[in-house]
């Protein structure tokens, strides 16, 4: 019988260890979390009083909004020439050379097209025109490109004109 107290007690008190061990674990960890909790306290006070200063930027920023969303507006159905000339000079292969060119703006609602493109030329080669018409038609703002003429009476110097439709240029095209 005391044999069996002893163990019934024994066993009573590494219940209680564990349960004293469980019970120190949760109080540390609910320490930590506390610690944790005014951390982020301070941190977000320290935000919040930064926000305040930037309250004053409230009324400019939606201003330029709503400048940015007219001259959209504004801009939409235009082209955009200066980004137009740049694909233009990076899609134009070497020994072809550009003597002439010609951009139209239409009317809104002309054939659907903003604007039309003359780009007259000479070229190395007939072929160097083909390559070069093949590389115009694989830009995205332009269509119906056509070479109106390609001439050369000798193999030397070909002279060639490019007709094509300009659509809007969306800036992030390219």
């Amino acid at each position: 019988m005391r044999e069996k107290q002893r163990k019934l007690l024994l066993g009573f008190a590494v219940i209680s260890l564990l349960l004293l061990a469980a019970v120190g674990t949760l109080a540390i960890n609910v320490r930590l979390a506390q610690g944790q909790l005014e951390t982020l306290s301070a941190y977000r006070q320290l935000v919040e009083s930064q926000l305040q200063g930037l309250v004053v930027y409230e009324e400019p920023y939606a201003q330029l909004s709503e400048l940015y969303r007219v001259k959209e507006e504004i801009m939409a159905g235009q082209v955009d020439w200066p980004e137009l000339l740049v694909e233009l000079g990076q899609q134009t292969p070497e020994g072809v050379w550009l003597t002439d060119f010609r951009g139209q703006v239409g009317k809104t609602g002309e054939n659907g097209s903003p604007g039309q493109l003359v780009l007259r030329g000479k070229a190395l080669d007939h072929l160097l025109v083909s390559r070069y018409l093949e590389k115009l038609r694989s830009m995205p703002f332009l269509a119906e490109v056509q070479c109106r003429f390609s001439l050369g009476a000798n193999e030397s110097e070909a002279q060639f004109e490019i007709q094509a439709a300009v659509s809007t240029v969306p800036r992030d095209a390219f």
